[in-house]
C-alpha cells in the first residue's frame, strides 16, 4: 500500500510544475500550492473544498482535506479502491462563499466569463492543454447518508424482469418524443447483457445490488461527451459496462410508458411475471417513483448532461399523466425542466448556422429542445399560465425529419442528403417519423409563442394588424409542411393510413386549429362578425376532431392513450363557443350560417357524454366534471327552459344566477386568462 504524501508540498503535473488545487485550477487562478490547504481556499472560507488530483497514469494519489480537524498526515487514496458504498454524488451544505460550482452549466452574453473569453482564448496553446488534461473527478461518496444508500438499492429492485422489461421498451412511444426510441430499445438490451447474472433471477441478492449500484455511480461521475459525430460512440458512453443512473432512469421511463398501453395480458407471454403480477397502473406509478430516484441520484453526479435533460423531461410527462396538468405537483416538475433546459443552454446552438448538420449529439440536442419548447407551450396554453421558454432567445435551429435508423447507422451520415431529408429539413420517404411530427409540432408551437404573448400580457400589442399578421404566418407554417402528414377527411376511413400515422395528423391539424382558434377570438373582440363566424367554424371543427380519440379508440389508440388530455385540451374551450352560439340562438333567434341547433346539441351532447364517461381516477378529472356541469345546463336551459328566463339578456350578458357553477368552470384555469370560454362583456 502507498504510505503517507509528504505534506512539503504539492504533487507534479507531467510537465514537472506544481499541481494546482481543484478550485483554483477550476477558476484559472494562481494557486500558492500549499497543503494541506491553499491560501486562497482558506482566505475564501472554502477549506473542504481544497483537493489536489493527479491523473493516475503518473502518481496515484489523491489529497482532500474534508474539514480543518484532520491530522496533518494525509492517506493515499487508490482511484480504482472498491468503495464500500455507492459513490452516489451528495451535496448536502450550502455553497461556500468564495468558491465556484464545479458545475455552472451554460453561461450567456451577459455572464461574468463572458468579459474574461478574450483573455482565455489569448492563451498559449500549451497553456490551454495543460488545463484542460486535469479532468479527473472528486468522488462524493454516500458514507453517512445511508438514506441515498437506500434510494439507489429501491431503485434497483423496481427493475422489471427481462422479459417484461423488454415487452414495455418495445411498447413506448411518446408524440413529444425528444430522444431516440430505438436507442432505448439497445438500451435496454445492453442492461441485461452487462447486469443479467444479478438482476436475472426472482429472489435478487442485496450485496449484487449494492455491486451494480457502486458500478452505477462510478459510472456517473464521469461527464458525458456532448459533441458526439459518431453514433456508437455517443452509445457507448452510457451504455452496457458504462450505464450509469440516468441511462436506467430513461429504461423506467420507457416502462412506464410501455406499461400505459398494455394489451390484455391474456396475449403477453407468461414469462412477463411483473406484467402478470401487477395492475398497469401500479406499474406506471412504481417505474415513475424509480425514475425521480434516478434523478435524485444524478444530480451533481458529474456536470449535468442531455441524457438527464431528457430523463427530467419523462418524468415530468408522466406526473401529468398521473396528476393532471394544473397542479402543484406537475408544475414543480415542469420548472424544473425549464430550469435545467436553459442551465444546459439547449436553447441556443452556437453552430446554428450549419441547420443540416447531421450529427448525433446534435440532432439528440435539436430532438430535445424542439420537445421541450413545444411542451412548454401546450403547458402554458392549457393553463393560461406564462410560459418558460421565449423564441425571441432560442437559436436552437429544428431537428432534421431523419429516422432513428438513419440517426444511428454507422458510419455516421456525413451529408443531408445521406440523411434522407430535402432541403427543407422534411424526409423524402413519405413517412411520419418520430421527428416528423416533432418538427411540425414545434414550428406550431413558435407561433404559439407569439399568441401567449399577445393573450398574456397587459400592454397594447399592435391591434386587428398584428392579429392579421400572426394569422397570415401561421397559413404560411402549415403550407409549407409536406402533404403526407395533413389530416384529410379520407383518411379515417383509409385502410393505409395506420392508426398512429392518423394521429399525427390529427394532432397536427389541431395544434393548427388552435392557433387559428386563438387569433380569431381576439380578433372576434374587435367586433368583427365575419371573425365570429370564423371562430364558431374553427370551434365546430375542433369539438367534432376530438371526439374522434374517444369514438375511434381502437384505430387511434397509442401509447399516449391521452382521450380525456385531448378532449379537454381541444374541445373543452371550443365547446365553450358552441354553448355561447348555442344561447345566443335561442334568445335572439340568429345563429351562425352554417350552424342548426341540431348540430350544436349533438356535439355539446356528445362532449358532455364523454366527460361523463371519464373515470374520476384520471388526470384532470375534477375539470372534466366541472366542464360536463356546464355543458348538461347550457343544453338543458337551450331545450326546455322558457324564453324569458334565458341564460343572456338581449346584450348578450349572463341573465341568471349560475355563479357556483359558472364561475367554478370559468376560473378553473383551463384557458382562463385567455377569456375566450366568458361571454363578451360579461364579468
Amino acid at each position: 500500500m502507498d504510505g503517507p504524501i509528504s505534506l512539503s508540498g504539492a504533487p507534479k503535473r507531467k510537465n514537472g510544475r506544481p499541481q494546482a488545487c481543484e478550485p483554483c485550477r477550476r477558476r484559472k487562478v494562481a494557486c500558492d500550492h500549499r497543503v494541506p490547504i491553499c491560501s486562497r481556499c482558506r482566505r475564501g472560507g472554502a477549506p473542504d473544498k481544497c483537493v489536489y488530483l493527479v491523473q493516475p497514469s503518473h502518481q496515484n494519489h489523491r489529497i482532500r482535506h474534508d474539514s480543518l480537524s484532520r491530522s496533518a498526515a494525509v492517506p493515499s487514496l487508490r482511484p480504482q479502491a472498491v468503495l464500500p458504498h455507492p459513490a452516489i454524488p451528495v451535496n448536502r451544505s450550502p455553497p461556500q462563499t468564495g468558491n465556484l460550482s464545479d458545475n455552472v452549466g451554460y453561461l450567456g452574453a451577459t455572464s461574468f466569463t463572458a468579459f474574461y473569453e478574450e483573455a482565455q482564448n489569448s492563451l498559449s496553446v500549451t497553456e490551454k492543454s495543460e488545463a484542460d488534461s486535469e479532468t479527473m473527478l472528486p468522488l462524493k461518496t454516500v458514507e453517512g447518508f445511508p438514506s441515498l444508500d437506500e434510494l439507489a438499492l429501491s431503485a434497483l429492485r423496481s427493475i422489471p424482469d427481462m422479459a417484461s422489461s423488454k415487452l414495455l421498451a418495445r411498447l413506448y412511444g411518446s408524440f413529444y418524443g425528444g430522444w431516440c426510441p430505438l436507442a432505448g430499445e439497445w438500451l435496454n438490451e445492453s442492461l441485461w447483457m452487462t447486469f443479467g447474472e444479478t438482476l436475472n433471477r426472482r429472489a435478487r441478492d442485496e450485496e449484487q445490488l449494492r455491486r451494480m449500484s457502486c458500478k452505477l455511480c462510478r459510472n456517473g461521475a464521469i461527464p458525458l461527451g456532448e459533441n458526439h459525430t459518431d453514433p456508437d460512440m455517443w452509445f457507448g458512453e452510457f451504455s452496457g459496462p458504462k450505464m450509469r443512473w440516468e441511462s436506467l432512469g430513461i429504461l423506467f421511463v420507457f416502462w412506464a410508458y410501455g406499461a400505459r398501453v398494455l394489451p390484455d395480458t391474456r396475449v403477453i407471454d407468461k414469462d412477463c411475471d411483473d406484467v402478470h403480477n401487477h395492475h398497469a397502473n401500479q406499474l406506471v406509478s412504481q417505474y415513475k417513483m424509480a425514475a425521480w430516484k434516478c434523478i435524485e441520484l444524478s444530480r451533481d453526479a458529474a456536470n449535468s448532461n442531455t441524457l438527464l435533460a431528457f430523463l427530467v423531461f419523462g418524468h415530468s410527462l408522466l406526473e401529468s399523466n398521473v396528476s393532471g396538468d394544473a397542479g402543484m405537483q406537475y408544475w414543480r416538475t415542469h420548472g424544473d425542466l425549464m430550469a435545467m433546459t436553459t442551465y444546459l443552454g439547449l436553447h441556443v446552438s452556437p453552430n446554428h448556422t450549419d441547420l443540416m448538420d447531421c450529427s448525433i449529439s446534435t440532432q439528440i440536442k435539436r430532438r430535445l429542445f424542439a420537445a421541450i419548447f413545444a411542451h412548454d407551450k401546450v403547458a402554458a396554453t392549457f393553463t393560461g399560465r406564462p410560459a418558460f421558454l421565449s423564441r425571441r432567445v432560442s437559436s436552437t435551429p429544428l431537428p432534421l425529419d431523419m429516422s432513428d435508423d438513419v440517426l444511428l447507422s454507422s458510419p455516421p451520415s456525413a451529408d443531408y442528403r445521406d440523411c434522407r431529408v430535402d432541403e427543407n429539413g422534411w424526409n423524402i420517404d413519405g413517412k411520419i417519423y418520430l421527428t416528423t411530427t416533432l418538427r411540425a409540432r414545434a414550428m406550431l408551437s413558435y407561433v404559439r409563442d407569439e399568441i401567449l404573448e399577445i393573450a398574456l400580457q397587459g400592454m397594447d400589442f399592435g391591434g386587428k394588424t398584428a392579429l392579421l399578421n400572426l394569422k397570415k404566418r401561421e397559413m404560411q407554417v402549415i403550407a409549407g409542411f409536406p402533404a403526407f402528414i395533413l389530416y384529410q377527411a379520407d383518411d379515417l376511413n383509409n385502410p393505409d393510413v395506420s392508426g398512429k400515422d392518423l394521429y399525427s395528423k390529427l394532432l397536427i391539424w389541431l395544434e393548427h386549429l388552435q392557433n387559428l382558434f386563438f387569433i380569431e377570438r381576439l380578433l372576434s373582440k374587435e367586433e368583427s362578425e365575419e371573425s365570429r363566424s370564423r371562430l364558431f367554424e374553427i370551434s365546430l371543427e375542433m369539438v367534432t376532431l376530438a371526439h374522434l380519440f374517444w369514438t375511434h379508440q381502437n384505430r387511434l389508440k397509442t401509447v399516449e392513450d391521452c382521450v380525456e388530455w385531448n378532449t379537454v385540451s381541444y374541445a373543452a374551450p371550443a365547446g365553450g363557443i358552441l354553448c355561447m352560439e348555442l344561447l345566443k340562438g335561442k334568445t335572439h333567434g340568429t345563429m351562425s350560417p352554417i350552424a342548426t341547433k341540431a348540430v350544436i346539441v349533438e356535439k355539446l351532447g356528445m362532449l358532455a357524454a364523454f366527460l361523463d364517461w371519464v373515470a374520476p381516477s384520471s388526470p384532470n378529472a375534477d375539470i372534466c366534471f366541472r366542464v360536463k356541469k356546464v355543458v348538461r345546463r347550457v343544453l338543458e336551459q337551450a331545450l326546455e327552459t322558457p324564453v324569458q328566463t334565458n341564460m343572456l339578456d338581449e346584450e348578450g350578458h349572463w341573465n341568471i344566477d349560475i355563479s357556483p357553477d359558472f364561475n367554478s368552470f370559468f376560473n378553473l384555469d383551463l384557458l382562463d386568462t385567455f377569456e375566450w370560454l366568458r361571454p363578451e362583456g360579461g364579468s
